[in-house]
């Protein structure tokens, strides 16, 4: 597998919490920070394109989030061929006590569940977001995911469908670019929490992408969540079987 896994820096402060394993790719000159890693798959894509290659665009702070080491990441990914995106959702509890991804984002985002419920007519879904059950499996909560031509091409079609109509809808647009939070000590508006809730809709409304997530049992998550990780897990097998 010709693999690329790329790890994003945009200070020099953060060069030291990069992996060998990880190519290095140097944001520091970010024309257009609001949009995150947006323009920066846009411009991988099209790097990558015509090729066989995966790759993905991993964030400084994956130790910090996944507690695992980047070297076993890129080993499950060679030792299990054959899919179109494969990812990380370090977030456990979130997949094993909500619903779904955008009402537990309403939490800290509030207005989330509004803004789904004008995005999601528009994608042909007519089910509201407070009704829309997500399988486990289904959720992500990171841009952690390394995939190939076929899901990128089909991911970031999917993306610009939803920004165009974003575009067309004032309150949409309102929340999507203006409207902020205080996230990490800095003002942030709903782009970044919206656009990587998109990769698990766009999972389930594409269902001929071949999806492998990484292990749920695996002991990274015990470092996570100490003792609570046995139960974390129950909880999500018994809503597999729901």
């Amino acid at each position: 597998m010709n693999l690329f896994l790329y790890q994003s820096y945009y200070s020099e402060e953060q060069l030291s919490k990069l992996s060998p394993v990880f190519i290095p790719y140097n944001n520091l000159i970010n024309p257009k920070p609001l949009l995150r890693e947006y323009p920066m798959w846009k411009q991988l894509y099209e790097n990558h394109k015509g090729t066989d290659a995966y790759w993905g665009f991993l964030s400084w702070r994956w130790m910090e989030k996944t507690h695992l080491e980047p070297e076993v990441f890129r080993e499950w990914i060679l030792n299990n061929p054959g899919y179109d995106v494969y990812h990380i959702d370090p977030f456990l509890d979130v997949a094993a006590t909500h619903t779904n991804i955008w009402t537990q984002g309403d939490i800290w985002v509030p207005g989330m569940i509004d803004f789904c419920n004008r995005l999601f007519p528009k994608l042909g879904i007519n089910t509201k977001v407070e009704d829309y059950v997500y399988h486990p499996d289904d959720f992500a909560t990171c841009n952690y995911y390394i995939g190939n031509e076929n899901f990128w091409k089909s991911f970031i079609s999917f993306l610009d469908e939803c920004l165009n109509i974003i575009e067309d809808d004032p309150e949409m647009k309102h929340y999507m670019y203006e409207k902020t939070i205080s996230y990490n000590g800095n003002q942030v508006p709903g782009f970044p929490f919206v656009t990587e809730r998109l990769f698990s809709l766009h999972n389930i409304l594409y269902r001929k992408t071949k999806v492998k997530k990484f292990p749920i049992d695996y002991p990274n998550y015990k470092a996570i969540y100490g003792e609570a990780h046995t139960g974390l897990v129950s909880l999500y097998n018994r809503k597999k079987t729901l």
